[in-house]
């Protein structure tokens, strides 16, 4: 027993082998354990490939990025090579587009980078951050298209939350949300001697692209002080805190500000136009595809940062606040006489915040012109009652050197030029604050806040101003 035999006589003209009972069990067991790992092994390497997003693209071509598409072979089903022709009619505009029709990118906006000793296109734009997906540029002189592989970093960590937004536009915070979407910095490096005039995506192999953004080169700079503002929306139409924002800060030294309209009224839209007649006022439409309850705060981040590269070769530097929000001198009127007196050579000056209660009742010290601001409802004037000082971690605001800057943050610098974070500035409160005016997030300390008068310096500059923009804008 155990082996095989064969036996002395043949049974209809062939020998049997006797293959003994406990070795064919064996010899089953054996298969069935060969079948069951080859399974598993099956099974686990795709869901490992999967979950690392690591798709593997079988290509009947081997593509050489910079390569255009004409010199690309395609094989045909029946087996015969042609070459592409670049024939399409393509459509360049600025604005949100798709990548596809499966929503899982969008684009922006692009510039033209320079940044040490590489040349690229940075589109700014957003991902659906449940996928992963081997992306191309497609980049045009007009004559060629060239294409090159695509990078893409998100601009922030998974942590900052979504909102509701019900029909009558009120945000509701829920920590249960998180965002499907995240702004997102694509990067497009280019082929040595190669300028495009536009650029976008493709997660096919050499598609031909069908629309297409218009890629901003750098400029002279021309402006000091350039106010980056989050989108309006609402509908926004806070006419007297807009003149406000814009004429306060004018006399603080902004000469330009730029502002993201997702929605915003007619009164509104007729103020900005005034400002733009100005050369003051850069409005960039905002026409966000992406559901509100799947991207934080109507993509701010992105918008940041694309005012940034938008003007970080026109103003030397950037200043990241709301509407509602002024970064105060403590020991000198304007921004240009405070930066003339802080540490040169940094990157970031941060300051620290203190916020001014809207609804505790109006000073009540009369003072020359008190019932046209009174009228104006000049928030700035009016409440004089901040509390406690942040700390450096809570809430800040910031001035850039804007060149310098990679990548912005809400309230502070995510990344420099050179990849670090570093090269920071904290402003001293007894130097310059900001002042944030807004309902109070701890109502014990409305009537307990601290006097501060500071406002008033620019009381009678102020009021002027704003009442010529009323006059002039017919509205009162």
């Amino acid at each position: 027993m155990g082996t095989c035999s064969l036996p002395n006589k043949p049974v209809c003209g062939v020998y049997r082998i006797m293959l003994p009972l406990t070795k064919v069990r064996r010899i089953s067991k054996q298969l069935l354990k060969c079948v069951i790992l080859s399974s598993v092994i099956g099974l686990i390497i795709p869901l490992v490939i999967f979950w690392r997003g690591e798709y593997v693209h079988v290509l009947k071509y081997q593509w050489v990025p910079g390569e255009t598409c004409q010199d690309i072979p395609v094989v045909r089903t029946d087996n015969t090579i042609e070459k592409r022709e670049i024939s399409v009619k393509m459509t360049i505009q600025h604005g949100w587009q798709a990548v596809d029709n499966e929503n899982l990118f969008y684009l922006f906006s692009s510039f033209y980078v320079v940044d040490r000793d590489s040349r690229y296109v940075l589109l700014i734009g957003a991902m659906d951050k449940r996928t992963y997906d081997d992306l191309q540029c497609a980049v045009t002189d007009n004559k060629t298209i060239k294409y090159v592989p695509a990078r893409y970093m998100a601009m922030w960590d998974d942590q900052l939350l979504c909102t509701q937004i019900n029909p009558y536009y009120t945000v509701i915070w829920d920590d249960q949300i998180l965002c499907r979407y995240s702004p997102t910095f694509f990067t497009c490096v280019l082929p040595n001697n190669f300028y495009p005039t536009s650029v976008t995506l493709s997660r096919k192999f050499c598609q031909l692209p069908s629309q297409m953004l218009p890629v901003i080169y750098p400029t002279e700079i021309i402006k000091k002080f350039t106010i980056c503002v989050a989108p309006l929306h609402g509908p926004y139409d806070n006419v007297n805190e807009l003149i406000e924002m814009i004429e306060l800060n004018k006399i603080l030294g902004a000469d330009h500000f730029t502002f993201y309209n997702f929605n915003i009224s007619s009164r509104v839209n007729r103020i900005l136009d005034h400002y733009i007649k100005q050369g003051m006022v850069d409005i960039v439409p905002w026409n966000m595809p992406i559901n509100l309850t799947r991207i934080h705060y109507y993509g701010q981040m992105a918008a940041l940062n694309d005012c940034l590269y938008r003007n970080r070769h026109k103003s030397r530097y950037i200043v990241v606040q709301d509407m509602d929000e002024f970064i105060i001198p403590k020991k000198h009127r304007t921004w240009h006489e405070m930066m003339l007196d802080l540490p040169s050579g940094l990157n970031v000056y941060s300051f620290q915040s203190v916020q001014f209660s809207v609804d505790i009742q109006d000073i009540e010290t009369n003072f020359k012109g008190k019932e046209s601001v009174k009228k104006f409802n000049l928030v700035t004037l009016l409440k004089q009652k901040h509390g406690p000082v942040y700390d450096r971690t809570t809430r800040t605001k910031y001035i850039v050197e804007a060149s310098r800057i990679k990548e912005l943050g809400i309230h502070n610098v995510w990344q420099l030029r050179d990849g670090s974070t570093g090269n920071e500035y904290h402003v001293p409160p007894e130097d310059a604050l900001m002042f944030h005016y807004r309902h109070w997030f701890n109502e014990k300390e409305i009537f307990t806040g601290k006097h501060n008068p500071r406002m008033m310096m620019y009381k009678d500059n102020l009021l002027t101003n704003i009442q010529k923009t009323f006059e002039k804008l017919k509205l009162i």
